[in-house]
């Protein structure tokens, strides 16, 4: 037989989560009775019973100070979420230049359902909150995976000079390779006595 959870019970005293109730309001005739609280950060608020007494009861103010990371770090949330999102959904616009490189996200920043591991939590350690509104998420290796030590963040204007960077390598590596190329070609080229031989 399934049991059913307690009850919590109210009096002036009782300690509900972060909240202490310190007294009843009186109510009219006919409805709820409330009580006065005040939360472990000093916010007093007044609580209607049936909030206190449910399964799942009422247990904080709600403030700023008892918000989970994803409320107080709501930008940095959308980063972490977006960065999934381009690594793994066809359908995004952006996906082709991400998921569709091979570019994927490092099991440490992923959430695991199965073990309740929250991959925002580990990503804000690793990450911290950026230091500006004009902070964003950059890959130091542009084609390396998003994960712990691959990322920083970074304005647009040094994301800009990192991709002129990356172009630059990539024209010196393309010219050596087409100088070796020749290199090679000439050596492969017979000499002037040798064809004179034949």
């Amino acid at each position: 037989m399934k049991q059913e959870p307690k009850q919590t019970i109210v009096y002036p005293g009782a300690q509900i989560g972060e909240l202490k109730v310190i007294m009843s309001v009186r109510t009219p005739s006919g409805e709820t009775k409330r009580w006065r609280c005040e939360c472990s950060c000093g916010e007093r608020l007044t609580i209607r019973q049936n909030y206190l007494t449910r399964p799942n009861p009422k247990s904080d103010c709600g403030g700023i100070a008892h918000a989970s990371d994803k409320t107080k770090y709501k930008r940095e949330y959308g980063i972490w979420t977006m960065m999934q999102v381009r690594t793994s959904d066809p359908r995004h616009v952006s996906y082709k230049d991400y998921g569709g490189r091979g570019i994927k996200v490092d099991a440490e920043w992923l959430n695991n359902p199965g073990t309740g591991y929250d991959g925002f939590a580990r990503f804000l350690k690793d990450m911290k909150p950026a230091p500006t509104q004009k902070h964003t998420l950059d890959r130091i290796d542009p084609d390396s995976n998003y994960g712990p030590g691959k990322c920083r963040w970074a304005t647009m204007k040094e994301q800009a000079r990192n991709k002129r960077s990356d172009k630059v390598r990539a024209e010196r590596y393309a010219k050596a390779k087409a100088n070796q190329t020749g290199q090679a070609s000439q050596l492969n080229q017979p000499t002037k006595g040798e064809s004179d031989a034949t």
